[in-house]
């Protein structure tokens, strides 16, 4: 009823210029004396809740001038991609990572704008739509994936620019399989798809915010179960029977599992930005060692983990030899950085192992549930 309610408000407004609800342009006030009418108690998060559907269309046009004339300048770009992701492939992503959004007002948490030089187009599903539609000024053109009629991107590219032309994304923004995948596409269609080591997004935003810097913790083997020592041992078994001699670690839970850590960087996900290389011998963990406190480093000392700096990951796999494991969520930065030939790339083992639950996190779980059906 209150769903039904809420449309037949925002249709009267917007069909009548009548009082009431309007989800693009209505203001405090008129959402105040909407509430107070309904005929049952609301909350302050109601009002929330519908102030966050009224989003007014982000205006772009400088914005998009200036990523143009980045375009221009390096190297004669005719597209530039900018997807959703971090350098992680998370599927939550950190404020200062939110590029799609700034550039184009989308704030869904999925979508790819594509920035041309007369145009720009956003890619999402049927999830945001009406979003994307409200939050988007008249500069883009919303392309609703998976709809008929609607080209992907990399078919849409193929047809609208001409052969030779180059197409930009930055390669820490894509996983390796996405990247080879666009790469073979406009291949065949005679363009090029040039990795932009600078992300383009960065130099526009002036305001960004900063990266995530509050302290990692200890998670305790009283809630883990296993040390990550131990975790860390199991880890090398299964990367001497993929015959491969190391493995690159990306996805944040991942490296949050095997070495017994949490964060808060990403909102709801108990994560930290880092990267981790294992092999037979060593465990290096790529990490703002600012934001380790004395236990952690204690902890990380007891496993012979090394502590280096979270960019010098990128420099770091130049040295591996032999096959390198690098499980899906890897970027495609990372990946280049590595002869192909020595690429072993599939699902983390680490997925595997932590998908398989021990006594004690069996036991977390049923308490959890048990203080959840309390509240």
């Amino acid at each position: 009823w209150y769903q039904r309610r809420v449309r037949e408000a925002v249709v009267s407004t917007q069909s009548t210029g009548s009082s009431g609800i309007n989800a693009e342009y209505g203001d405090s006030s008129t959402i105040r004396t909407f509430f107070t009418n309904l005929p049952f108690p609301t909350s302050s998060s109601c009002v929330v809740h519908l102030r966050a559907v009224q989003t007014m269309a982000k205006k772009t046009g400088e914005l998009l001038l200036k990523l143009r004339g980045l375009m221009t300048q390096n190297g004669q770009l005719a597209a530039y991609i900018v997807p959703s992701d971090d350098p992680h492939m998370s599927e939550y992503v950190s404020s200062n990572f939110c590029r799609r959004a700034f550039i184009s007002g989308f704030t869904g948490s999925a979508g790819t704008a594509v920035v041309l030089q007369v145009k720009a187009l956003m890619w999402t599903d049927g999830r945001y739509f009406l979003q994307a539609e409200k939050q988007m000024d008249e500069n883009w053109s919303l392309m609703k994936a998976f709809m008929p009629g609607t080209p992907s991107k990399e078919e849409y590219l193929s047809s609208n620019l001409e052969k030779s032309s180059k197409v930009g994304i930055d390669p820490k923004t894509c996983s390796v399989q996405l990247f080879k995948t666009l790469n073979k596409q406009l291949r065949s269609a005679g363009m090029e798809l040039v990795p932009v080591a600078d992300n383009l997004i960065d130099k526009v935003w002036d305001d960004a915010p900063a990266a995530p810097s509050a302290p990692v913790f200890v998670h305790d083997i009283k809630y883990a179960g296993e040390s990550a020592s131990s975790k860390l041992e199991t880890l090398r078994k299964k990367i001497k029977e993929k015959q491969c001699s190391a493995i690159v670690l990306s996805a944040l839970d991942d490296i949050a599992w095997l070495y017994n850590l949490r964060g808060s960087d990403v909102n709801y996900n108990p994560v930290f930005y880092s990267f981790a290389i294992i092999t037979p011998n060593s465990s290096t963990l790529f990490v703002d060692e600012t934001r380790l406190g004395e236990e952690v480093r204690s902890s990380l000392t007891e496993t012979s983990t090394k502590i280096q700096p979270y960019d010098a990951v990128y420099s770091s796999v130049k040295e591996l030899t032999d096959r390198v494991f690098l499980p899906l969520s890897t970027n495609a930065a990372i990946a280049q950085a590595i002869p192909a030939e020595q690429w072993c790339v599939g699902m983390s083992p680490v997925q595997e192992l932590k998908a398989i639950k021990n006594e004690v996190e069996l036991q977390g779980m049923r308490d959890c549930h048990v203080r959840d059906g309390a509240a």
